[in-house]
């Protein structure tokens, strides 16, 4: 894998419920869900365990060989890093989660635009935020594997026009602000993927016209590598196509949830699992199998098929540690790599911890803890801009 680094009741119109339609309150899970508005807790503990494994490979094996060219931590724990190598997983696991949470939004929205709207307020307000102050933090802090960073990137990450994207149409030159974007990019894909097929053709079903776009997608790329043509332009134009499997797979574990026993949706989900771990395997015109991520992708399946028919047996998903770390993931996300491994970098560049382990993983944690604390000071900024702006056109209005 190459790192770049539901018709249902109206919610009335308000940015708190729209913000945290895919955060919703405590809940728990059953076979019919009521409103868009309420939290399945699962779900954010899985989104917990999802950032967790991306910090975890982040902070102790993206930046040091063999991945990268030097290491830049300034501590070497060597087993930290080969359990934590796999960490990009964690990523899929988001994805999964998309799926899931972006039907069950689907089947609570009006129609494509009140969908759009929620999506932007969900995702945006954090974003403009996180995007300048990352700019700033990083060219001050000047760290070469990821400074500096040329003005010239703001505004596609800002939109999230993936630079790959917009390089393939226009010859460009253009960068992330912060690599962990080419994640949300490929996430602003499915949204409007998923939007327009639940809201068009809508005598069929929505899994059935994912199934095919997913298909249809896959059957393409498998007849560019078979005709030995270049790959790159639809992996830059539909990054998408590398992954649609997982949001698929989420979509269908949210459908099971109301379901008692579906052979139709349990042979897709077969599918779905042998395209990922096909997917997951197959690098640069080879199949050389992974156990590891292979292992992985089974448990990721297991866990919501446990989630959505056997809850009691994932209780543990229910704590309020989890749900709450879940609740912030997309904030930790956005800044976690670009301004904590920045100032760790930094702090190895000018050899400022003496080489003691217990005072490395005081740093680190230090690090950490100011990560959750910005993470934390964004999403109520962020809330608190909405609720601004929300005032602001009632008044014009």
């Amino acid at each position: 894998m190459t790192l770049n680094h539901r018709v249902g009741v109206r919610v009335p119109h308000n940015p708190l419920i729209t913000l945290f339609d895919c955060y919703p309150t405590s809940m728990k899970i059953s076979k019919t869900l009521s409103s868009a508005n309420q939290k399945i807790p699962e779900i954010e503990g899985i989104r917990a365990i999802a950032i967790l494994m991306v910090l975890s490979f982040h902070f102790f094996a993206r930046w040091t060989p063999p991945i990268y060219s030097q290491n830049i931590y300034p501590y070497k724990l060597d087993m930290a890093r080969q359990v934590s190598q796999f960490g990009y997983m964690g990523v899929q696991l988001f994805f999964m989660v998309s799926g899931f949470v972006i039907l069950r939004s689907l089947e609570h929205q009006i129609n494509f635009a009140t969908f759009a709207r929620a999506r932007i307020r969900r995702i945006f307000p954090s974003l403009c935020i996180s995007i300048p102050i990352i700019y700033i933090f990083c060219n001050l802090l000047n760290q070469e594997f990821i400074a500096p960073i040329p003005i010239s990137s703001i505004l596609p990450s800002l939109f999230l026009l993936g630079p790959d994207f917009l390089n393939q149409l226009f010859s460009t030159q253009f960068i992330w602000t912060t690599s962990v974007l080419w994640s949300l990019f490929i996430e602003i894909q499915f949204y409007l993927v998923a939007g327009l097929l639940f809201f068009r053709l809508k005598q069929y079903n929505f899994i059935t016209k994912l199934f095919v776009f997913a298909i249809s997608v896959q059957s393409l790329k498998i007849f560019l590598v078979l005709t030995k043509t270049e790959t790159k332009t639809l992996d830059a134009l539909l990054p998408l196509s590398n992954h649609i499997w997982w949001f698929f797979a989420g979509a269908i574990c949210y459908k099971m949830l109301n379901s008692k026993k579906n052979r139709y949706l349990q042979s897709l989900s077969i599918v779905s699992i042998l395209f990922n771990l096909i997917l997951l395997n197959y690098e640069s015109s080879k199949y050389n199998f992974d156990p590891i991520p292979s292992m992985m992708t089974i448990i990721f399946y297991l866990t919501f098929y446990l989630v959505t028919k056997m809850p009691k047996k994932m209780s543990f998903l229910r704590s309020t540690g989890l749900v709450w770390f879940g609740g912030i993931s997309y904030e930790i996300y956005l800044i976690h790599e670009s301004i904590g491994i920045s100032v760790i970098s930094k702090i190895n560049q000018l050899a400022l911890f003496p080489n003691i382990l217990p005072l490395q993983l005081l740093l680190l944690t230090f690090v950490i803890i100011s990560l959750i604390t910005l993470s934390v000071l964004l999403k109520k900024i962020s809330l608190k801009s909405l609720i601004m702006l929300q005032m602001f056109v009632t008044s014009r209005g």
